[in-house]
């Protein structure tokens, strides 16, 4: 990857809360966005015909021929986590058939391709409170491989009082936040460089700092950031997308001006860092990013995707960043919402779970023939 000329300084918050605040007054939001691009005319058909379904979370297998999702199976007046079944398609959602019963709470596909590690609750000996309805209290669980070829299954581990935290660790997906700590702590693909994440107040303000744990167990700051507040009790923790073994990727935010609503409106960066020297460099930056953007690297490492606000009302806009240039470009775009992009192994496709209009679809999006497939929907 080039060197890149342009660096990224962190000021404090209050340092350029007022050039922010210029500039947006002064309308150069658009020139510091890319220019609005248009979206490739795809093509969409519904495949299943499903009224009712509530499908989430795809992946996709055996080189985009198939796919992988959740199927909401619970009572909607009163859900539960772990009211989602396994289910099992080609990659235009036909021949779909469960591959587990109702209890998963998520899954992984390992990366072979040749099985799955499912995570799931046993619904019969969870607490029937108001407390069930959250993660932090589900005590029993267990955790399933599933042959994709053979699709014969085997109990691997079980929860022996074990936090629901520890089942996420051995699935390896990513690493929940201690909430009572304030923290995340993430790993470089080879375990080598250890990352901890720590959002605390500064002030009147909430800040977030990068750290690289040593090996001595002392803590070195590389990075900080603003954190952005949202309307709600939800937490803001800034994704991190690991490059390689050094750098990964992340977000910066630099708020300007509320009184109302601190740290609620503000500038948002795509920034790359080095884990060991902190240099960080700034790859684009946007006022629509969203504060979740999801970010996704695609399989060769050469291009991250995330996600914009739109510049009509409730648009949700689906990008991509090449790392080699910088250059962005939107792909997609929806009067909705969209969740995790996840990509076939070959880098070919990408599926999401879209939200419109309280309707939950699978979309395949074709990154190399320009078109797109509603696999699960209404």
């Amino acid at each position: 990857m080039k060197h890149r000329e342009r660096r990224f300084h962190i000021r404090p918050p209050a340092a350029g809360a007022a050039a922010l605040l210029l500039a947006f007054q002064n309308g150069l939001f658009a020139q510091m966005a890319n220019p609005p691009a248009s979206p490739p005319t795809f093509y969409s058909k519904n495949i299943t015909l499903a009224i009712d379904q509530l499908a989430v979370n795809p992946r996709l297998i055996e080189k985009g021929s198939q796919v992988l999702f959740l199927i909401f199976s619970g009572n909607p007046q009163s859900p539960k986590p772990w009211d989602y079944q396994l289910s099992r398609a080609d990659r235009d959602g036909s021949a779909a058939y469960f591959l587990t019963p109702s209890g998963v709470l998520d899954y992984n596909v390992l990366g072979n391709e040749r099985g799955v590690l499912v995570l799931m609750a046993i619904p019969s000996l969870q607490s029937s409170g108001d407390c069930a309805n959250s993660y932090e209290e589900i005590k029993d669980w267990e955790l399933w491989y599933i042959d994709l070829e053979s699709e014969e299954k085997q109990l691997l581990e079980s929860s022996n009082n074990l936090p629901l935290s520890e089942g996420y660790k051995i699935l390896g997906l990513a690493d929940l936040p201690n909430t009572a700590a304030g923290e995340i702590i993430t790993h470089s693909p080879d375990q080598l460089h250890r990352l901890v994440i720590q959002r605390k107040p500064a002030g009147f303000q909430y800040r977030v700092s990068f750290y690289r744990l040593k090996a001595s167990g002392a803590r070195q700051e590389i990075f900080a950031t603003e954190s952005w507040q949202s309307f709600s009790e939800v937490e803001w923790w800034p994704e991190v997308v690991w490059l390689d073994n050094r750098r990964f990727v992340t977000i910066h935010f630099q708020s300007i001006f509320n009184d109302t609503f601190p740290q609620s409106e503000g500038l948002f960066s795509i920034v790359e860092i080095d884990v060991i020297s902190g240099a960080a460099a700034e790859l684009f930056r946007d006022f629509s990013i969203k504060p979740f953007p999801r970010l996704a690297l695609n399989p060769d490492a050469q291009a991250i995707f995330f996600q914009k606000f739109g510049s009509e009302k409730d648009v949700t806009e689906f990008w991509k960043l090449n790392l080699a240039d910088q250059s962005a470009a939107m792909v997609y775009s929806v009067r909705g919402e969209l969740g995790e992009p996840r990509f076939s192994s070959d880098g070919k496709s990408v599926v999401f779970t879209e939200v419109t209009d309280q309707h939950f679809d699978i979309i395949r999006l074709d990154l190399d023939r320009s078109s797109i497939q509603n696999v699960v929907g209404r």
